[in-house]
């Protein structure tokens, strides 16, 4: 056997896909809510084409419309609330998918505290986000 055909060594850790450095999405929120609508929706239309050409999950994507705050402008869930939303799949998959959506400058997340049930909780606030690099994607 030659040895250009043996595999490289496991190292034991995880691959990271390269951080992409995110643009906020929109730049300013629509007055109405039914624009403000159609702007998430244009939002996920740009997300979901990125995760299918990067090869993410689509599962917070799917239940991100249910949980965000068209008010805000922004989603202030925890991990349990995703996962109870997203068919009581574990606290660990939301972090790692939200993770995921982080990396590929889909979302951005900024730590802080949440009061739920009339305790402080740590939490944090999410906001919608796109590449700066959209080669590739259609937008609409």
């Amino acid at each position: 056997m030659k040895p250009e055909n043996f595999q490289p060594a496991l190292t034991g850790k995880h691959r990271k896909a390269v951080e992409t450095r995110a643009i906020r999405y929109p730049n300013r929120w629509a007055p109405s809510a039914s624009e403000r609508h159609q702007q998430f929706k244009d939002w996920r239309y740009v997300a979901m084409q990125v995760l299918n050409k990067r090869g993410g999950s689509f599962r917070i994507i799917a239940i991100l419309e249910e949980v965000f705050d068209f008010d805000a402008c922004e989603c202030w869930e925890t991990n349990e609330e995703f996962a109870l939303a997203g068919g009581h799949c574990t606290t660990k998959t939301v972090s790692r998918e939200l993770g995921v959506l982080k990396g590929f400058g889909l979302i951005t997340a900024e730590p802080g505290w949440i009061e739920k049930s009339g305790k402080m909780t740590k939490g944090r606030r999410i906001r919608l986000s796109v590449p700066s690099d959209l080669s590739g994607i259609h937008v609409r």
